[in-house]
């Protein structure tokens, strides 16, 4: 049963970083649930301020991806995991314990930008330390990991919220000044420089200086978090607009999602171990075709589970595959960059997403909504079964 969740062979360093991907997934979605309300309930605006403010953290977002990449291909994995989260830590604890609305909003900016360097530098690291033939089953756990932290997290923030919101963004810091300090004692090898390595280029246009397929790639991957940001975003809406469901019937929805990703992660990808990634790829948004598609056809709300549980597996094929082959063809000193460009991707395409699938909504009906969607993930499935890449060897 263990060897199953935890399989021999991996490095020491992945179970460390898995153990904090697993913290810190937990700060953060213990918080991040919560900061509409308390936007909203702190500052005292109006809930379209406080998407005014959310497009900031998202436009915040987008500018550090842009320049991260080098950061992390520059300073090394290990010492841009522990600034960004020892900064966003700090920050959440700031933003927390202020009262003045600027400071708040200008903590909370600050943080975002902070954090979204964290992902692509731990995700490079995972590349550096885990032999080619495993990255698939490496980048599967360590979605176990943020999906396990992503379930515990908003219990555990209900409960501190209720307490007071302090107390909430305090306990979320601290949680990712753990996560840093850890990696800071546990983690002491550095994978970078490798060979081949080069100092920071000067110019914007060596900002996401990677590999040629790495751009048509990312490309499609904005088209992939298009169509997933529906799940999350119009889904919602959707259900209670038109279908008249209570709101507390897509909570179980969302469970339900993260629960099958943890459960079906691992076993999907060993199944689909020895299968070329692009024919993964496509297989994953066919699922999203036929999960996503069928979300027109009911009417009441349990049917909706059957198709979320098809959206899942294709979750599960698709994004593992997706960070895997980008690490693949990336050489070893543009990895941070070339997972920088998919975040990136991962911005634009879920940034679109919920204004488009408003839009098919408004004047196509269901109908309008679920077919466009289907097709987009139809589409996509054709252009990831297309794509090709040269794959370089890790440098430990």
């Amino acid at each position: 049963m263990f060897r199953h969740w935890f399989p021999p062979g991996l490095p020491r360093a992945f179970w460390i970083l898995f153990g904090g991907r697993l913290l810190n997934a937990i700060g953060t979605s213990l918080f991040f649930p919560f900061l509409t309300v308390f936007l909203h309930v702190r500052l005292g605006i109006s809930l379209t301020a406080v998407g005014a403010v959310l497009l900031l953290l998202a436009a915040c977002q987008s500018v550090v991806l842009l320049f991260g990449g080098v950061l992390v291909d520059r300073w090394g994995r290990l010492p841009a995991i522990i600034a960004s989260l020892v900064g966003g830590g700090l920050l959440t604890v700031v933003a927390g314990l202020a009262s003045a609305a600027p400071v708040i909003v200008a903590a909370i900016a600050l943080r975002a930008m902070a954090l979204v360097l964290a992902n692509p530098a731990s995700q490079a690291l995972i590349a550096d330390l885990v032999p080619g033939p495993r990255l698939l089953e490496a980048f599967s756990l360590a979605r176990v990991a943020s999906n396990t932290g992503i379930i515990i997290g908003p219990m555990l923030g209900a409960f501190l919220v209720s307490q007071s919101f302090t107390l909430l963004f305090v306990v979320s810091g601290g949680l990712m000044v753990g996560f840093a300090v850890g990696m800071g004692l546990l983690l002491r090898r550095e994978t970078l420089p490798v060979p081949g390595f080069r100092p920071l280029e000067r110019g914007l246009r060596h900002l996401l200086q990677v590999e040629r397929p790495l751009y048509p790639f990312a490309a499609i991957t904005a088209l992939m978090y298009l169509v997933y940001s529906q799940l999350y975003w119009v889904l919602p809406g959707y259900l209670v607009l038109h279908l008249k469901a209570p709101v507390a019937d897509f909570g179980f929805l969302a469970a339900e999602n993260a629960l099958f990703v943890v459960l079906l992660q691992v076993p999907l990808s060993r199944l689909v171990a020895n299968i070329r990634l692009e024919r993964v790829l496509a297989v994953g948004m066919a699922a999203y075709a036929v999960g996503f598609g069928s979300l027109g056809l009911w009417h009441q709300v349990w049917p909706f589970g059957l198709s979320v549980l098809v959206i899942t597996v294709g979750e599960n094929l698709v994004n593992p595959s997706v960070t895997t082959w980008a690490t693949l063809v990336a050489a070893p000193h543009h990895r941070g960059r070339a997972l920088s460009l998919l975040s990136l991707a991962n911005q634009m395409g879920s940034g679109a997403g919920p204004l488009a699938g408003g839009f098919a909504l408004d004047q196509g009906g269901a109908w309008g909504l679920w077919g466009s969607v289907a097709s987009i993930s139809v589409l996509s499935a054709i252009l990831f079964d297309r794509v090709r890449g040269r794959t370089h060897e890790s440098p430990v």
